[in-house]
């Protein structure tokens, strides 16, 4: 007889165990016969009727799951309870999920869920001792506690359940409320999740522990770093299909961490081919990086950058967002647009991406593909300058001293100032040299104003090289050093398009060596930078012939340019050349124009300012 007539036999006389393997038969479909899913139900029912535990619980999952009826979660829950309260584990185990849950017709309880999960814990029930400490985890149903958590996880972990492995390695690395992380536990518990053998862990829960393993490894974090071996484990979570693995193990081999590691560009862009095409954001970024600078052996291609920067922000990433904000704004593989480079700056900005706070606070500060918010440009520049970014800091400072978008405050600008400092912000340096040398909210002190041009300059910005060429030319601070001073100047003309160093290279040419030649070409360097006095020297240098040969038409060349940029002596020179007729025709009506305007003196300032 087989064993479908065999069972049906005995079910047929009633036998509630043979009624529920019968149900079984028809829920499987063993022995290569057709699944018959409404036959099952109604077999599993008539054991259940008659006494069969397992029937009740099987039942249950029929019409939780939709099988061989339509999903009825209050018809589970009655057939759950039903086994539960007989004592089957299963079923308060499945009970708990369902209140955990809720759902048509059975309201979420967590409370319950939380007292069945510890009653089947206690009867040994592995995936409920794991939820148990899940529950303790998040204070789901009961009372939160990371240290009853890692007990109830450790006992699961034990009995062979990786997902609580997991679970203990990760509490043991972060750590938790009145709960000391431990780098060593975590190391051997991620150690014990990444060797666990197949078939006993999910492939995703191990090449995670693999990963982490690797991490620990290559850091040296709860054990000895090992950069060669936490390679052979990111490999080994890389191939087990791990992105992040993969987008780790690509950027070493791309840059590797070690003399132990080869570089291998093609493998390096392999497998961040590989992690991006698992959706992994990082690896889109690095792909539009890649094509935007040139990098992994790639070519300088915006178009192909602009398509991966896209992929990574769809996926969220913020960084991908505020990088086509860029792109938008330089045009570079897209049209330019100040509105979409604003639109994508904002999206980067609400996600908490430094740079593009900033890039919105100048946006609304000066009104760029938004309209003009000087308050809103305060508030995101605040946001951006307390995330840590040091430009920020300054723009935020400028807008204290400016009274741009908040009340003129010189002792929030300089606390701004001292933070963009502190971030390593050389603007922010040269704005405090500045403080001093005025004497704004601090008293001036020539020492202080020194040592932060100093410091501006170690930290690369270059406007600081003239006000400290300055500082040597005149002596201040004890410094008094002419060779030094010219070094300066000329490194601030070259690097910082300085038209005053221009000017005070002519002077030094004529005072120091007499040399009008080379006077000439610093005040012509100055006046092609639009310097109204270097325009005014250029002019008379023409006029008396110190340092090029006379030339009355470009002498009042150079007076007009000076005076149209607002120079006075300039004005009153070229009234002086249409009175005379230097250089051009005499015009009483233009020399009286020119003597108007320079006695009412509409001159451009060239004071100090704040950069």
């Amino acid at each position: 007889m087989s064993t479908l007539a065999s069972l049906m036999d005995s079910a047929q006389r009633d036998d509630p165990r043979a009624q529920y393997l019968l149900g079984k038969y028809f829920e499987e479909g063993q022995e290569g016969s057709q699944k018959n899913p409404g036959q099952a139900l109604q077999w599993y029912t008539k054991a259940a009727y008659n006494g069969e535990n397992d029937a009740l619980f099987r039942a249950a999952y029929c019409y939780e799951h939709g099988i061989g009826t339509v999903p009825n979660l209050k018809g589970a829950e009655d057939w759950y309870t039903a086994a539960a309260n007989k004592g089957h584990l299963e079923a308060q185990f499945h009970l708990a999920e369902l209140y955990t849950r809720g759902g048509t017709g059975v309201a979420k309880n967590l409370k319950s869920a939380f007292d069945l999960y510890l009653k089947a814990a206690y009867a040994s029930h592995t995936a409920a001792t794991r939820r148990v400490g899940e529950c303790l985890m998040r204070g789901e149903g009961c009372q939160a506690t990371a240290e009853g958590a890692a007990m109830w996880f450790e006992t699961a972990a034990k009995n062979g359940d990786a997902k609580s492995t997991i679970r203990l390695a990760e509490l043991y690395t972060t750590g938790g409320a009145e709960f000391k992380a431990d780098p060593e536990k975590a190391f051997g518990w991620w150690m014990a999740a990444g060797t666990a053998v197949d078939g006993s862990i999910d492939v995703i829960d191990k090449s995670l522990a693999q990963f982490k393993v690797a991490d620990c490894l290559l850091r040296g974090h709860g054990t000895e770093a090992n950069v060669k071996v936490g390679m052979q484990w990111l490999l080994e979570s890389a191939q087990e299909g791990h992105p992040e693995a993969m987008h780790v193990y690509a950027r070493n081999l791309n840059n590797p961490p070690s003399p132990d590691i080869v570089k291998d560009i093609n493998q390096a862009m392999e497998w961040l081919e590989k992690a991006a095409t698992a959706g992994w954001p990082e690896s889109l970024l690095s792909l539009g990086n890649a094509h935007q600078y040139g990098m992994y052996g790639k070519l300088v291609d915006y178009e192909q950058a602009f398509y991966f920067y896209e992929k990574a922000a769809e996926k969220g990433n913020g960084k991908a967002m505020a990088t086509i904000g860029n792109m938008y704004s330089q045009g570079q593989g897209t049209v330019k647009s100040p509105e979409k480079a604003f639109e994508w700056w904002l999206k980067a900005a609400q996600l908490g991406v430094p740079v593009a706070q900033n890039e919105i606070g100048y946006c609304y500060r000066d009104g760029w593909g938004t309209n003009q918010n000087l308050k809103g440009a305060v508030e995101w520049f605040t946001a951006a300058a307390n995330n840590g970014h040091a430009d920020a800091c300054c723009a935020l400072a400028l807008s204290y001293i400016n009274g741009r978008g908040v009340p003129a405050n010189m002792e929030m600008a300089f606390e701004w100032f001292n933070k963009g400092a502190e971030l390593g912000s050389g603007k922010a340096m040269y704005n405090l040299g500045m403080m001093y040398k005025k004497g704004d909210f601090v008293q001036k002190d020539d020492k202080k104003k020194f040592l932060w041009y100093e410091n501006a300059l170690r930290n690369n910005y270059e406007e600081a090289a003239y006000d400290l060429g300055v500082c040597y030319l005149n002596g201040e601070n004890g410094s008094k050093d002419p060779v030094k001073a010219r070094e300066l100047f000329v490194r601030a003309n070259n690097n910082a398009n300085s038209a005053e160093a221009c000017i005070n290279l002519a002077a030094m040419a004529v005072n120091e060596r007499n040399d009008w030649n080379e006077a000439f070409e610093w005040q012509m360097a100055a006046a092609n930078k639009g310097h109204a006095i270097g325009m005014r020297r250029v002019a008379i240098m023409y006029k008396e012939g110190k340092g090029v040969g006379v030339n009355p038409k470009e002498a009042v060349a150079w007076f007009l340019r000076g005076a149209q940029a607002g120079d006075v002596p300039s004005m009153g020179h070229l009234a002086n050349c249409y009175k005379t007729g230097f250089g051009t025709e005499k015009s009483v009506e233009n020399a009286t124009g020119w003597e108007i305007k320079a006695m009412q003196g509409q001159v451009v300032a060239q004071g100090v300012n704040f950069k």
